[in-house]
């Protein structure tokens, strides 16, 4: 089995906002890097689009395949805006946050991707607006269908990582939850000064 990590970037109102998500994939799969960099900007990065100001611009994603043995790193450029027109509502730290759960208990077995760029008028009293909920749904849907049920139609499934393992350690991801209200993803050097 096969474990690769995707870095997503973007770029809004000068702040990158990355993303870093991991997948695997049997060796019964024949898809490579370039594969999965592709499927990356059309479902995960597709997915996403929705949730997000036209302010917001994806624009790099790098596949990198986590072995003992080196591999060169698969990137490429991109430049997908969000679907909602600019605002002045948003801010970088402020985020749709996602809960991805594995069948292992405790912190081993959760993970979260922050997409950032959604507007703060999409909430009331710290809850997402039920048109929010139904956009979050919809992306973890989607999600779903192309990364976690049956292994993904994609054939790499989503996967919870070690940060400091070489081989990731990955635990495959069996739901994919948006939560109901708004998270914040603080960042080095973000509303700190240079």
């Amino acid at each position: 089995m096969a474990t690769f990590r995707a870095t997503v970037k973007g770029h809004l109102w000068g702040q990158d906002c990355v993303n870093v998500v991991h997948f695997v994939k049997s060796d019964a799969v024949q898809a490579d890097m370039l594969t999965l960099a592709n499927s990356v900007r059309d479902r995960f990065v597709g997915g996403a689009v929705g949730l997000v100001s036209s302010n917001f611009n994806w624009y790099r994603i790098i596949i990198t395949h986590l072995s003992s043995n080196p591999w060169v790193p698969v990137e490429i450029p991109l430049n997908q805006n969000g679907s909602f027109f600019g605002s002045k509502f948003i801010f970088a730290p402020y985020c749709v946050v996602f809960m991805l759960k594995t069948a292992i208990a405790g912190r081993r077995g959760r993970g979260r991707i922050y997409i950032s760029g959604t507007y703060t008028n999409d909430s009331d009293s710290g809850l997402f607006t039920s048109a929010q909920v139904i956009r979050n749904a919809n992306t973890a849907s989607t999600w779903k269908q192309w990364y976690v049920t049956n292994g993904g139609q994609s054939g790499f499934a989503m996967a919870v990582c070690d940060r400091h393992s070489s081989d990731g350690d990955p635990r495959i991801v069996t739901d994919i939850v948006p939560r109901a209200w708004p998270g914040t993803q603080v960042r080095r050097n973000l509303f700190r000064g240079a």
